[in-house]
């Protein structure tokens, strides 16, 4: 039986008229039923005969009610069952899908003065004065500096000055950093609208935006020490908040292996307050290295 057919058959057995009251209803059946099938769950794990036949079949109806519930309130709000199922369903595969598929290198085709770099190595120091540089060392000796020496811009010493390691972790993982493409000087100058939409000011903001977002969420968490997952309600305000931009296509996935492997990174770079961050997009791969000792 498909999820529509259930649901027409679910109408007949409807006892009320009024919408309203066949909403309520529902709702309010199903916190009660689910409080059932809890203390049914319960029950399992605190009785050894319990004779397990019976115990499932009780569960089972359990379940069925709740689905009949369900599926009223989809017919009380003029939702298709189907629709709402397939949204669940699209929803689960875009966070907890095996969806680690790489997007494409959006500068893909471009001239190479034009593109992220495919392989490079970043400096992050800081001076005696609490200030961070990030630089890449250049093969006679010297370095190129990348923007200006920043501090937390904190009444407290919060680390956030080594955040440019989280746009790295951007760059790598999701081959996307308006912020990065611009101090990098890599903005896609052959295409005038790119160039504006894409690697314009409004994109960099707004990963300024997510970086500084994530990270007052990451702060609450102990910077993803012990965490795999990213808040799902940080996710989907990072999916808004990007729509408009090419790397709308990122799944949730994509997202957080950014941001874990981004503060797994940070952590290292705080804790020696430096080091070098190695980045290879072709492989989307990035590491941390600490300075060597003199």
């Amino acid at each position: 039986m498909k999820f529509n057919e259930y649901q027409e058959k679910s109408k007949l057995t409807n006892q009320f008229v009024d919408i309203e009251r066949s909403l309520t209803s529902s709702i309010w059946n199903l916190t009660e039923t689910i409080g059932m099938l809890s203390r049914l769950f319960d029950e399992k794990g605190r009785h050894q005969n319990i004779n397990e036949v019976e115990h499932n079949k009780k569960m089972a109806e359990k379940l069925g009610d709740i689905l009949w519930y369900v599926s009223n309130a989809a017919n009380c709000l003029d939702l298709e069952l189907e629709s709402v199922a397939l949204d669940n369903i699209e929803k689960c595969n875009k966070r907890w899908g095996n969806k680690k598929s790489n997007l494409k290198l959006f500068d893909d085709g471009y001239p190479v003065d034009q593109q992220l770099p495919r392989k490079t190595s970043f400096r992050i120091d800081e001076d005696d004065r609490g200030k961070v540089r990030v630089s890449i060392d250049l093969k006679d000796g010297g370095s190129i500096q990348l923007g200006s020496r920043v501090t937390d811009n904190s009444f407290s010493d919060d680390g956030y000055r080594f955040h440019d390691v989280i746009h790295l972790s951007f760059m790598t993982i999701l081959g996307w950093s308006p912020v990065m493409r611009s101090l990098l000087s890599r903005k896609r100058k052959d295409n005038p609208v790119i160039d504006e939409v894409e690697d314009g000011a409004r994109a960099a903001n707004l990963e300024e935006a997510v970086s500084a977002m994530i990270y007052e969420q990451a702060s609450d968490l102990d910077y993803f020490t012990r965490e795999k997952y990213v808040p799902f309600d940080l996710l989907k305000w990072i999916e808004r908040i990007t729509r408009s931009l090419e790397v709308s296509n990122a799944t949730y996935e994509l997202w957080n292996e950014a941001i874990i492997t981004g503060y797994s990174l940070w952590r290292e770079t705080y804790k020696n307050k430096g080091g070098i961050i190695d980045v290879d997009l072709n492989k989307r791969q990035i590491k941390y290295r600490a300075f060597k000792n003199d």
